[in-house]
């Protein structure tokens, strides 16, 4: 679990330049608070989700335009996204 001093948390990081092959088996459920998504997946990453199972992918506090994806990266991971596709 990735988190910092405003409890804003992520249940499952995954570190850039690792694959994750995720198998579900029933029902999962992982939600993020704050600016973190249910499953932080940065950029240089693989998430391979398979099985026969369900996910909830999610936000657990509030939803709205500061909210982050159920699955995706933290707000404060895009301006270095877009440094390193942009190249600035």
């Amino acid at each position: 679990m990735v988190h910092d001093n405003n409890t804003n948390t992520t249940p499952l990081d995954i570190g850039s330049g690792t694959t994750v092959n995720m198998n579900l088996v029933g029902f999962n459920h992982l939600s993020g608070s704050g600016t973190f998504p249910g499953i932080c997946v940065p950029y240089g990453a693989t998430l391979n989700i398979g099985g026969d199972g369900s996910l909830y992918a999610g936000h657990s506090t509030y939803a709205d335009v500061y909210s982050a994806p159920g699955i995706g990266v933290t707000w404060e991971q895009i301006p270095e996204i877009l440094r390193l596709i942009v190249g600035i």
